[in-house]
């Protein structure tokens, strides 16, 4: 898909009446199928993108010749615009060694290209300024300046790749998508999440939010599995209201979730959240019938397995005719020890497990597990923690991820947002999306880390969890060089926010 480069046109003296030839050198970094399109003031020409390919633009009826040339690579890969300044003085010939053209790909890689700009003189073409070509280049100015003939490339790719029985029905409605997305583009006001109830600094408003009192409420109308063993043993609360774990976390703000949320009788949540893996120990008379009623079998008295060995799975493929399972996902949550919890942590807190994840990242680029973990990492929108990109992703970037399943929102549920888990929104939390096909990880959601390894239509389940093993050893491997370990419990496994969810 042919992309239009930015414009950083450079001064340059250029004979009138030459013909310019433009020869492509090495290339490195080049996908299958890939072809270049150069643009070289009113003229474009393409051609398959490979060594010793020349492109010739014959001369303009225009007094002042072209200032730089722009360099398309189709497929979306990327965009680069090339200086022609002093071609006159290097003797009509301007080579360009190395050249890094930036991916517009989420998790592309930049291509390294060589290009050759020459200068061939011949003898000036008659000037034709008949009525006809002078409104075929206003049409043409008019389509460059408005980018339609961008939209239209993608457009007619799009269609000859799906090639739907109604073609017109299926242009109209990616032009209409365009529009939409145009308009999403234009105009957008950022919104001011610190104002919001639960996703500004202070708690959500409601019990042990530090205005109100911690003394418990009417419980009548609650329905919870926190809610049952308070019932269960009435001066329990009593008994641990007044402790604190070493990182200065209440029973209460774990119980916050459940006494602001009362739930249904007909749909019984766990109503607690841990808010540091202290907690589960400190608060254990609490959390213990909670654990029993969401992993069924589970008992006080055994000890969670530490095998993880990919070796161990089994090579039988789910589906292997393909015509049945779209896809299979594995995931994976990890905490830092002596990290508070995203339901309970500071600002300062997220921003050292972004720091953490960032510093993993770098870590690998040199070691066997480089190709691996070599992606990109976007930092939710408006999010000022990460010096590399202020700001956060665009809203192109924060469309795409919503589209592909692999982004999260802002909590939008009373639960969540009692939780604490939207405290500081988005300040620090954000999402790393992986070179290798199918593995991305979210930072600061529910949990420090939320490891994803996806697999569509034949799934093979000992390569999928290969792959998450190993993800996940090269960040705890780096945070151990750090003085860091991820939060496990003999009895529970790894330790997470939300009692269901460890293991």
């Amino acid at each position: 898909q042919a992309i239009l480069g930015q414009d950083h046109a450079a001064s340059a003296v250029v004979v009138v009446g030459s013909t310019m030839e433009i020869q492509v050198g090495d290339v490195d970094g080049l996908p299958a199928h890939t072809y270049i399109s150069i643009r070289y003031g009113e003229q474009r020409r393409q051609a398959p993108f490979r060594t010793g390919e020349v492109l010739t633009f014959p001369p303009e009826d225009t007094e002042k010749p072209p200032k730089a040339y722009s360099v398309d690579v189709f497929r979306k890969v990327g965009s680069k615009q090339i200086s022609l300044a002093g071609i006159t003085a290097l003797g009509g010939k301007v080579t360009s060694e190395d050249v890094v053209i930036p991916s517009l790909e989420i998790h592309g890689t930049p291509i390294t290209a060589s290009l050759a700009a020459k200068m061939v003189t011949q003898a000036p073409a008659e000037s034709e300024n008949s009525k006809r070509q002078q409104v075929a280049r206003r049409a043409k100015q008019y389509m460059e300046k408005h980018g339609v003939q961008t939209v239209l490339h993608e457009m007619f790719a799009k269609l000859l790749e799906a090639q739907p029985g109604d073609p017109l029905s299926f242009m109209v409605d990616f032009l209409e998508q365009q529009r939409e997305e145009a308009e999403m583009l234009e105009g957008v006001e950022a919104r001011d999440f610190s104002s919001e109830p639960g996703l500004g600094a202070s708690p959500f408003p409601g019990f042990a939010d530090g205005n109100s009192s911690e003394d418990l409420p009417d419980l009548t109308r609650h329905h919870s599995l926190m809610v049952d063993a308070l019932r269960a043993s009435p001066d329990l609360y009593q008994r641990l209201r007044g402790d604190r774990t070493a990182l200065g976390v209440s029973v209460a703000q774990c119980m916050k979730p459940g006494v602001d949320c009362p739930g249904h009788e007909l749909v019984k949540v766990a109503g607690i959240y841990a808010g540091d893996e202290e907690c589960y120990e400190r608060f254990w008379p609490l959390y213990e019938p909670v654990v029993k009623a969401l992993h069924s079998g589970w008992t006080s008295d055994a000890y969670h397995p530490k095998e993880s060995s990919p070796a161990k799975i089994s090579n039988s493929r789910i589906d292997p005719t393909g015509r049945y399972a779209v896809y299979a996902c594995i995931e994976a949550r990890r905490n830092f020890h002596g990290i508070r919890l995203p339901t309970c942590c500071a600002k300062e807190d997220r921003r050292e497990v972004e720091s953490l994840l960032n510093a993993a990242l770098v870590s690998v680029k040199d070691s066997d597990k480089a190709s691996l973990l070599r992606g990109t990492y976007l930092p939710l929108r408006l999010s000022q923690s990460h010096a590399p990109r202020m700001g956060g992703m665009s809203i192109h970037q924060e469309q795409r991820l919503r589209s592909a399943g692999m982004l999260f929102s802002d909590p939008d549920s009373r639960m969540r947002l009692s939780a604490g888990l939207g405290r500081d929104w988005p300040d620090a939390r954000g999402v790393f999306i992986g070179e290798a096909e199918g593995l991305f990880l979210w930072c600061n959601e529910e949990d420090h880390l939320r490891f994803f390894a996806r697999q569509h239509t034949i799934v093979d389940l000992k390569k999928l969890w290969t792959k998450m093993h190993q993800a996940l050893g090269a960040v705890s491997d780096s945070a151990a060089s750090k003085g860091m370990r991820f939060s496990f419990s003999e009895r529970l496994g790894f330790i997470t926010a939300f009692p269901l969810r460890f293991g």
